[in-house]
């Protein structure tokens, strides 16, 4: 035994021996190097995620501000600072894009996978607002960016097995990429029965099934500019709720959005996009198959919305400067049809979202000030403009049974702000903010 340490150790330093460079005292012309291209697409971080094909729902729920509340096995709605839905602006690459149940069985990161994402990034509070307004924070899922590496046709393909659940998921991915044109779609699907918790002990209406199909392509107009367009549908069925007296029978989403980039380190502005995006989103409750209920209803939902954005990079001295002027217009309808037991009795009907109508113009500004190496001082502020209109009369008439005084449109003049302090050094930082929304 104790020789063969020796002989390991002896193999270990010899290694470090020989791998040491000789010191070389010539003057290289640095003038004159070769340029160096590094290929290579960054994901979401593999740190984080337990494995290649987990969801963004487990994703989520390692970041150090997000926690997910658990309706069931699938479809987690995210969380920041004890804040969700109507109190953070979740956005995808920046778009506005709103669920259509009014049950919140829908939250946004359900209709993106891990195969879509380069990043996650969370705001907290105000420090969120870049793509709107919001309380609690903001989750911008964002997608990759131009990829024109001239790595020519890669292709991958990836399984997954859990016992748990008997849950399968299956993944490709075909990508092109030249010095004009790239091309990349990819594809996921994910199947799950029921859940078993502890004991072996089944959890009843936990299983899911979902596909979701993307497809991304970019063409370089100059060194300076190019043109991207995106496409993402996804949709799940037979999505069961444990937590939850109804299931749904359907949750699909369609994304669009095409973008203007262009970049130049050597002018005022060093990074202009401009974005024109476009998702509809049809959301169906069902408790058919729940064996015993009070009362039937079947709850379908719908969501479209309009939008855009502006987003500009300027650097000047020690100022970091972030412009963003976006807009959005959005429809949403849901309905609630109600069967009593006794077929004798008629269906009751009702709008739960009477075709709100909202359309929100704003814009948003963020200077990063350098101090010196270890600090950095920074404020944004967002003001914007926000209407909700009523646009069915039969609707509005439903809700004024219990808001009287309720009109049909409404106008806010939103408005937030925020300053943070940031000092870093080697081993410790600390962080001071002040945010008003």
């Amino acid at each position: 035994m104790k020789n063969i340490i020796i002989c390991v150790l002896s193999m270990l330093c010899s290694g470090f021996i020989f791998a040491q460079e000789e010191e070389n005292t010539t003057k290289k012309d640095t003038t004159k190097l070769d340029e160096i291209i590094l290929v290579g697409r960054r994901k979401l971080s593999n740190y984080r995620q337990e494995k290649t094909l987990s969801s963004i729902d487990d994703y989520l729920e390692k970041a150090n501000k997000v926690t997910m509340i658990k309706r069931g096995n699938y479809a987690w709605e995210p969380s920041v600072n004890n804040m969700n839905s109507e109190r953070l602006n979740v956005t995808i690459d920046g778009m506005q894009i709103f669920g259509a149940c009014t049950d919140k069985m829908d939250p946004i990161t359900s209709y993106v996978d891990v195969s879509n994402l380069e990043k996650v990034s969370v705001g907290s509070g105000q420090e969120g607002t870049e793509n709107g307004h919001c309380l609690g924070g903001g989750i911008d899922l964002q997608l990759p960016n131009s990829k024109f590496y001239e790595s020519g046709l890669k292709t991958s393909f990836d399984l997954g097995y859990e016992t748990n659940g008997n849950y399968k998921t299956g993944g490709l991915e075909m990508e092109y990429s030249g010095n004009k044109f790239y091309l990349n779609a990819d594809g996921i699907y994910r199947k799950s029965d029921n859940y078993y918790a502890g004991k072996n002990k089944e959890v009843l209406y936990s299983q899911f099934e979902k596909f979701n199909i993307s497809l991304q392509s970019g063409y370089k107009l100059s060194e300076n500019e190019s043109l991207d367009a995106n496409i993402i549908y996804d949709k799940a069925t037979d999505v069961g709720y444990p937590a939850l007296p109804m299931d749904v029978s359907l949750a699909e989403a369609l994304i669009t959005s095409v973008t203007y980039n262009y970049t130049n380190d050597s002018t005022f502005i060093k990074s202009l996009e401009t974005k024109l995006y476009f998702n509809t989103i049809t959301h169906i409750m069902d408790d058919s198959k729940r064996p015993d209920v009070p009362i039937r209803m079947d709850m379908p939902g719908w969501s479209d919305t309009y939008g855009f954005y502006n987003k500009a990079t300027i650097v000047k001295n020690k100022h970091n400067f972030l412009l963003n002027l976006n807009g959005f217009y959005n429809r949403s309808l849901a309905e609630m049809t109600m069967y009593p037991n006794d077929p004798n009795q008629p269906a009751m009907f009702m709008y739960t979202w009477p075709d709100v109508r909202t359309l929100y113009t704003g814009l948003y500004a963020k200077d990063n000030f350098t101090l010196n190496k270890n600090e950095i001082l920074s404020g944004s502020i967002r003001i914007g403009h926000h209407n909700n209109k009523i646009a069915n009369d039969v609707g509005l008439e439903s809700l004024q049974i219990f808001y009287p005084n309720m009109d049909d449109s409404k106008g806010r003049i939103l408005s937030s702000f925020s300053a943070d302090y940031n000092f870093k050094k080697q081993h410790y930082d600390y962080a001071f903010g002040l945010g008003y929304g």
